[in-house]
């Protein structure tokens, strides 16, 4: 571990020009405004096709940087040397959305982030610091000169890329992106499956994009004495191999704050909750973030959470349990679920749930200056019986509008965001650059 540490330190300075490059090209695109802005997602169908996305709608008829083209290249298209994989006209999808027949897949993630690395916890490799793009590069276009261009990336170590902006803002009034049933990413798909999975990556995977809050929920099988990750009683695998994701990433990017959230434990009723917290000890102990009694309800500062030289917080969302371990454990996270099965119904909960919070009523009900929406809609039992619309389908219908909501209406009014298929949208971008701003 300590040589690890060593060699990512020296990582650091060698890649300062990558870093630049990246950061600079970002701040000439800030000087554009968002008459232009384009981003990169994946569909959250299996078949992960790569999808165009747009913002033209706040562009003024006579406005110099309303495009007229937008396309895909396999590089950034300012160096001259890029292919272009696809142009169309934005003009002819009013949805500012265009889904590709080009797969995006599962390939090996840039920077070597990739797991398979790490596995053993001995491997000599170092990841590199700061974004990585895949060879996927969506631009915009005004005659054929570049008004707005962004890549396909990782984020891994967003919160210490952007440490001098983030280190006075309070924890509960980040921007924190998520995912929802953090663990149910199995490959193959059946019809069950259409109704338990709400990811298609791993554990490592959403951390390496740039995710920063996983809800976990627990089951316990007394017969084989083993601990599972589950959606209600649908197993996923043991808690083992998720954790050791976790670890392996944390040890990697110390400065990245993980929120972890055992919300809940389905099996069996009498789930034995002493000793799942002595294996949470057994496994974290070196890393837990232990939670004292903040200044306010917005929680301490992330600089405050840095200087304990730990970056992973324990939530547990059994409040006998939470209390008894007070040393180790977090109070549970109040978690807004709407339960809703259209995106109008959706954003009619989320706008209350932000005033309900605002009001420090999350706060209020746990001691816990975090709290989640959980911004993904849920099947009806008309849509399971009938197989109408599963999982997949119902990311692919939210994904974009969450996206245009946090990013347009609510950057500043939320704390975490979680998402099924979160390739789909675009919240950790939104994230990061709304962090950035924020006047802290």
């Amino acid at each position: 571990m300590h040589r690890s540490l060593v060699l990512l330190t020296i990582s650091l300075s060698v890649t300062v020009n990558y870093a630049f490059v990246i950061r600079r090209a970002r701040d000439e695109n800030q000087t554009v405004n968002r008459c232009g802005r384009v981003f990169l997602t994946v569909s959250s169908f299996k078949h992960t096709f790569l999808e165009l996305n747009w913002q033209i709608s706040a562009c003024k008829s006579n406005d110099a940087s309303r495009p007229d083209q937008i396309a895909l290249y396999n590089s950034d298209p300012r160096a001259g040397s890029a292919k272009e994989l696809l142009r169309i006209n934005p003009l002819n999808y009013v949805d500012q959305f265009y889904r590709t027949s080009i797969p995006f897949g599962f390939p090996t993630l840039p920077g070597n982030w990739n797991y398979n690395n790490f596995i053993d916890g001995n491997s000599t490799t170092v990841p590199t610091p700061g974004s990585h793009c895949f060879p996927y590069w969506i631009a915009s276009l005004k005659s054929d000169r570049v008004i707005y261009t962004e890549c396909f990336k990782i984020q891994p170590t967003w919160m210490a890329d952007n440490s001098e902006k983030l280190a006075k803002l309070p924890i509960g009034k980040a921007f924190i992106p998520g995912t929802h049933n953090s663990a149910t990413s199995p490959k193959d798909i059946t019809y069950v499956d259409a109704y338990s999975v709400n990811q298609d990556r791993d554990i490592w995977t959403q951390l390496v994009f740039g995710n920063r809050y996983l809800d976990l929920r627990i089951a316990y099988y007394k017969q084989s004495d083993r601990f599972t990750v589950n959606h209600d009683l649908i197993s996923f695998g043991s808690v083992h191999a998720v954790f050791d994701q976790i670890k392996a990433f944390i040890r990697l990017a110390p400065k990245e704050l993980v929120v972890i959230d055992f919300h809940r434990f389905p099996y069996p009723k009498d789930f034995p909750h002493g000793k799942f917290v002595q294996l949470l000890k057994n496994e974290f102990g070196d890393y837990y973030v232990q939670q004292t009694v903040p200044k306010n309800a917005k929680g301490h500062l992330f600089s405050e959470i840095w200087a304990t030289g730990r970056n992973l917080l324990l939530c547990y969302n059994h409040p006998n349990t939470s209390i008894k371990y007070s040393d180790f454990l977090w109070q549970p996270i109040y978690q807004y679920w709407g339960d809703r099965s259209s995106t109008s119904g959706l954003k009619t909960f989320v706008k209350s749930a932000i005033d309900d919070a605002k009001n420090s009523n999350a706060y209020n009900r746990y001691s816990n200056p975090l709290w989640a929406i959980m911004a993904e809609l849920t099947p009806t039992k008309f849509d399971v019986i009938f197989n109408l619309n599963d999982l997949r389908e119902l990311a692919d219908r939210v994904n974009l509008p969450i996206t245009r909501w946090f990013r347009d209406e609510w950057p500043n009014d939320v704390n975490i965001i979680a998402s099924d298929f979160f390739l789909g949208n675009d919240l950790i971008n939104v994230a990061i650059e709304a962090n950035v701003l924020k006047n802290y």
